[in-house]
């Protein structure tokens, strides 16, 4: 392509980011991120939420975390896209507090979670071991914000609650 004067565009640059995160190449997809940079064409919200998901699909989400950090200091606001899957991926790692604290951080910062938000933070908050009583509260403050959960989100209400009422710690 560029053997033959053009010019790859953002979308051409973006496409190939997704490609290589969705394969696992966090290296080739970095080095994409630095030719964009270098040929003039900056990156925006979508590519450096596409390279958050893939350091985070790769293990790496300190690396995504701190590029999050990068992210806002430069000034770029961040949406649901780039908050997303590092919420996700600190409630695989059982680091729920950490996941809960980004949620509420992307509030403050003005940033309004979308419906998939809420679908992470409340699934991560059911299936995460942590105080089923939380993730009730979840749902009253979702109802609240005018999002309604899933019913296959009630049914994972209701198996926490019934498992804490079967080993008799339900008040």
């Amino acid at each position: 392509m560029i053997m033959e004067g053009l010019r790859p565009d953002k979308f051409t640059y973006n496409s190939l980011l997704t490609y290589f995160c969705k394969a696992g190449d966090i290296k080739k997809a970095a080095d994409i991120v630095q030719t964009m940079s270098s040929d003039g064409c900056e990156p925006d919200i979508v590519t450096y939420g596409t390279l958050i998901a893939g350091l985070c699909k790769a293990g790496r989400v300190e690396a995504a975390t701190k590029l999050l950090r990068t992210i806002q200091m430069k000034g770029i606001n961040l949406t649901p896209h780039a908050y997303n899957p590092v919420i996700q991926a600190l409630f695989r790692r059982k680091r729920s507090k950490e996941a809960v604290r980004l949620f509420r951080e992307m509030i403050e910062k003005a940033e309004a979670p979308d419906a998939v938000t809420y679908k992470i933070v409340f699934r991560g908050l059911c299936q995460g071991g942590g105080p089923i009583g939380e993730a009730v509260d979840f749902v009253m403050e979702m109802l609240e914000r005018g999002y309604v959960p899933e019913f296959s989100s009630f049914y994972m209400l209701a198996e926490g609650l019934f498992s804490l009422a079967m080993v008799g710690t339900l008040d």
